[in-house]
């Protein structure tokens, strides 16, 4: 039960990490940038 409250409680800020990566993947995609450095800052930052 506990668990399932949490992840209840947590998914929008799943659901708006995973947006705000698809909205940066297609910017940078866009823009024609090397998605690598990016990429690997974000995963800096969520560990």
């Amino acid at each position: 039960m506990k668990l399932t409250d949490k992840i209840r409680r947590d998914w929008h800020y799943y659901a708006f990490a995973l947006g705000l990566i698809f909205i940066l993947n297609g910017v940078v995609g866009l823009l024609g940038f090397d998605a690598q450095g990016w990429q690997s800052y974000a995963v800096g930052l969520a560990t």
